[in-house]
């Protein structure tokens, strides 16, 4: 495979990770126990559509077309939802939806920073610059998705006032 294809092919997975987690952050919102965490969620979900369609138009002026979303992406989301699904009551599901957040986030910082050097690799700065940029706004979601897994977890183990 041609270089050039190979950097087509990175954004192309970008493009499948971001369909891919759109419909698990919106699920996401919706299990929220809080409205604060409801609204970062729905942000981010915002983002990533924005991010979605930056690298569609990328992928486009590359001279190329989606291929559509990827079975593996798609396993990605659904693995931590069938994990949320066992789990028994609203503050466990928040509790696992953060851990499962923070996993995917992970993942796309992971692939952004792939498709970044490539990209300088292949001297393709546009391409190198807006996965910098993405990972930049994935990584401001980590932060915030670490700093409730130091505080929801505590409080799901208080015990319940009666």
């Amino acid at each position: 495979m041609e270089a050039q294809e190979r950097l087509h092919r990175y954004v192309d997975d970008a493009i499948a990770m971001e369909s891919g987690l759109l419909p698990a952050l919106k699920d996401m919102a919706d299990e929220a126990i809080s409205n604060d965490d409801r609204d970062m969620f729905l942000r981010h979900r915002e983002v990533t559509q924005r991010q979605h369609d930056r690298l569609v138009q990328r992928l486009k002026e590359m001279g190329k077309e989606p291929s559509g979303i990827k079975g593996v992406v798609n396993k990605l989301g659904i693995m931590g939802h069938e994990l949320v699904n066992v789990m028994r009551n609203r503050e466990e599901k928040a509790v696992r939806n953060l851990i499962t957040a923070y996993g995917s986030e992970h993942v796309e910082i992971a692939a952004y920073l792939a498709l970044e050097t490539a990209a300088e690799a292949m001297g393709d700065a546009r391409t190198a610059e807006l996965a910098r940029e993405i990972r930049a706004e994935e990584e401001e979601f980590v932060r915030w998705l670490h700093g409730r897994l130091l505080a929801l977890p505590a409080t799901v183990m208080q015990p319940a006032a009666t």
